[in-house]
């Protein structure tokens, strides 16, 4: 049994597009490194992220290189890798709400950091806690670094078919100890350290002689 009511309507209520662009503020960069820096800033409404950014001033949008977020929020984080040290780019933000409309922020710059072309200063080598089957090797750097010990019986030491003990932490104190060696026995060493900038440091070759 089918029951029908009479004509009934409704309206709908007018619908507003959204026809206003994103208001962008607050553009910062920060934790610039030698290849590298982060790009942030505000929006007042939910929006992507866009970054245009070139070693050429003004920066032109149509031939920058570019990297951009699909995600829509309003705090906005972009971070620029592969560049080069010592350089200064220019950058321009670009957010675009749902609706597309889109709006770019003034022209900013940074300058990346000069890249470490310095190798590590090599003091203080010195043999210690000497037996008859070890010994501790120990020096000092200016600036934190790995530590390597290349050692021979046969003088002068081959740096390419020696045997090495290594250690990959970054200190400036540095102490390897050398096990396995035999009694009674002269052996030659060099020392090497390499910074997290791979700028590497050999000390001077030294030598000790195991216990009998």
């Amino acid at each position: 049994n089918r029951g029908t009511s009479s004509e009934l309507s409704f309206t709908t209520i007018a619908g507003t597009a959204d026809t206003t662009d994103p208001v962008i503020s607050a553009i910062t960069t920060s934790e610039a490194t030698t290849t590298g820096v982060k790009v942030k800033w505000t929006t007042d409404e939910i929006a992507n992220s866009k970054v245009y950014y070139s070693a050429t001033n003004p920066v032109d949008t149509n031939t920058a290189l570019s990297i951009a977020k699909t995600d829509f929020e309003t705090a906005h984080e972009i971070i620029l890798t592969g560049l080069t040290g010592n350089t200064t780019y220019y950058y321009v933000v670009e957010s675009k709400d749902p609706a597309n409309n889109s709006t770019t922020g003034d022209q900013g710059s940074f300058t990346t950091l000069t890249p470490d072309t310095t190798a590590p200063v090599i003091s203080l080598v010195a043999s210690s806690e000497i037996t008859q089957t070890g010994a501790k090797i120990t020096w000092t750097t200016d600036e934190d670094s790995n530590s390597k010990v290349f050692y021979s019986t046969v003088n002068p030491v081959d740096l390419n078919t020696s045997l090495s003990t290594n250690s990959a932490t970054l200190v400036t104190d540095h102490s390897i100890v050398l096990s396995s060696l035999t009694a009674n026995t002269v052996y030659y060493y060099v020392v090497q350290s390499v910074d997290d900038s791979t700028n590497s440091s050999n000390g001077t070759q030294a030598s000790f002689i195991t216990l009998p």
